[in-house]
């Protein structure tokens, strides 16, 4: 789920966009190389920008899973638990994933 709604959705919608608006000035300008090649555009990632969005995958997960240890140490409970704890928990995840979207 987690690689779904952190790489997939994202470029789900950025497909979408572009079968949707085509080729622009801009995209023309920036992937010269593939113009001929895709004549109607398309969502285009360079090689190396799928690297660092795994490294930042990996940081995410790897936080929010130490937040469920933690949690589950502290208050026997992954998601449940006192309201308080389960509502900043639940934002501090929410703004975990705004961070990898982002």
């Amino acid at each position: 789920v987690n690689v779904f709604l952190g790489l997939g959705l994202p470029w789900m919608i950025a497909s979408i966009y572009w079968a949707a608006e085509g080729q622009t000035e801009e995209w023309r300008d920036k992937y010269p190389l593939l113009k001929n090649k895709y004549k109607d555009g398309g969502f285009a990632v360079i090689a190396g920008d799928l690297v660092f969005s795994v490294i930042i995958f990996t940081m995410c997960s790897c936080t929010a899973l130490a937040v469920i240890v933690y949690r589950r140490r502290a208050f026997q409970a992954e998601l449940g638990g006192p309201k308080g704890v389960k509502t900043n928990t639940a934002i501090f995840f929410v703004m975990l994933w705004l961070f990898y979207v982002a």
